[in-house]
């Protein structure tokens, strides 16, 4: 066949370039076959309904419009009902080992971010995306029956991944709250003589609010997350990117672009630490008012800007905390700042409420020109004294009020979850001694009716009876945790 047989052969519109029609209409001409003219202009007549996309199999913009029209409103406090089937075990090895995997690294970034800022980040998007990506790869890579690795892999065994890494990225709230002030009191030594300590208080810790959350789920998940509005933003948006990965084929590919661009930032991250370390002032950090002192010939105020801690830190952690907590919770932040250490803080100084300790003394050789750099940072010695507090220790304690007041204000507006507690606390007891009483023989009418559950549309839990946890399965370890806890405390 000669290239111009293959030229002069009309095309079926079907997406593709058809030579007989003008350029500019193609797309008109496609979705629209019966506008079809051919190089002399006139319009091709001889087959209408062959080229007639309602008569025949396309339907392509019909298609278009029913989907766009027929888009499913997602009901969050309803189990997706279109997760493929899974014939296998889903708590796996490999799931529990990738999961644990992402938690220990989400803990690591925790420990620093958190001790830092006070924030800590959950390890459920990170984990679900991460074991999509290795356990596809794997499940395609490897046959069936390979051990451990082999095998299919659906959404519940990719919840599974996350929930291993939630669970296991969850450890480090404590070590950046209760163990910094344990040793702040003086009820710790030295992290390499505490090491005993320190994995006895994680063990207890952890399974004591495992085990304490299990009969929570059924009160806040089941009977009060409608009424309450109970969304979990993050637990939602994680069983969504689940579902949209294990959707189609377009869902396996934005998974692995997500985990391409995790790839590629981290590695971004890593190379900018390690080649910042050989040039500090220009790849970490900008001291922009100590260079405008040296420019000036050390004899400008900019320094004075400089001693409160104002300069650009170009850390990927921190640009990647401002991304996450929102603008709202960012702008928060950086107002606090602007408020403590350019308002609060220079005011403290000025008035002799607050002083700050000279960073060189007269005998340094830095002294000449550098005499004027002062740490207003100071926390213990007589930064820490009454008579001299340093401008953070003065902030320290108008911070904890506020911290304490917000606490308070936050528990006050839950007032709905404590009512909801407190009716399900005195139906429980009423419906129990109701019960007790019947096996006596008696009756309270008044029991009875407070006992009642008095709904007008019955709330069903989805899940199966064989994949309830029972009470056998946590009210004994629960008790035997509470016991070793009391014993852990007051022996270490």
């Amino acid at each position: 066949m000669s290239v111009s047989e293959v030229i002069d052969r009309p095309v079926m519109p079907m997406g593709h370039i058809n030579p007989d029609v003008p350029p500019l209409t193609e797309k008109q001409n496609t979705f629209n076959p019966s506008n079809v003219r051919s190089r002399d202009g006139s319009t091709d007549e001889s087959e209408p309904e062959a080229l007639d996309e309602k008569t025949g199999p396309s339907y392509v913009g019909e298609m278009e419009e029913t989907e766009m029209h027929e888009e499913p409103t997602v009901d969050p406090f309803v189990p997706f009902d279109d997760l493929p089937d899974e014939n296998h075990r889903i708590v796996t090895v490999r799931a529990m080992l990738v999961g644990c995997i992402c938690g220990a690294l989400v803990n690591a970034s925790n420990l620093y971010l958190g001790l830092k800022t006070g924030w800590t980040f959950s390890a459920s998007l990170f984990g679900a995306i991460v074991g999509f990506g290795v356990l596809k790869s794997l499940s395609r890579a490897l046959p069936e029956k390979f051990p451990i690795f082999g095998g299919s892999f659906g959404p519940r065994e990719n919840n599974i991944v996350q929930t291993a890494a939630t669970a296991a990225g969850g450890l480090s709230s404590v070590f950046i709250s209760g163990i910094p002030a344990l040793y702040q009191l003086n009820l710790l030594s030295t992290p390499r003589e505490d090491f005993g300590r320190l994995i006895s208080l994680t063990v207890v810790g952890g399974y004591f609010g495992f085990l304490f959350a299990t009969p929570l789920r059924k009160f806040f998940i089941i009977y009060v997350a409608r009424e309450l509005k109970l969304i979990f933003p993050t637990p939602s948006a994680t069983a969504m990117t689940i579902r949209s990965m294990h959707a189609a084929a377009t869902g396996e590919l934005i998974a692995k672009m997500k985990l391409k661009a995790l790839g590629i930032a981290f590695s971004a991250a890593f190379v900018l630490r390690v080649v910042s370390q050989y040039a500090t002032g220009l790849l970490w950090d900008w001291h922009i008012f100590t260079w405008i002192y040296i420019w000036s010939g050390h004899h400008d105020l900019a320094l004075a800007v400089e001693n409160w801690g104002w300069y650009i830190e170009w850390t990927p952690a921190f640009i990647g905390i401002g991304v996450l907590v929102g603008l709202n919770t960012a702008i928060s932040f950086f107002a606090g700042s602007v408020l403590a250490w350019g308002i609060i803080g220079p005011a403290l100084v000025h008035n002799g409420m607050a002083f700050g300790q000279t960073v060189y003394s007269a005998k340094s050789p830095m002294h000449e020109h550098w005499s004027g750099v002062v740490s207003f940072s100071g926390m213990a010695g007589k930064a820490a004294a009454k008579a001299t507090p340093s401008p953070r220790f003065w902030l320290l304690w108008p911070g904890v009020l506020l911290m304490i007041v917000v606490s308070f204000t936050e528990l006050g507006l839950q007032y709905k979850v404590f009512y909801f507690v407190a009716k399900a606390i005195w139906r429980g007891c009423c419906s129990s001694i109701s019960a007790a009483l019947r096996a006596t023989g008696k009756k309270s009418a008044f029991l009875e009716k407070q006992g009642e559950h008095k709904e007008d549309a019955p709330v069903i839990d989805p899940a199966a009876d064989h994949e309830m946890v029972k009470l056998w399965m946590w009210l004994p370890p629960l008790i035997v945790v509470i016991i070793c806890s009391c014993v852990v405390m007051g022996v270490q």
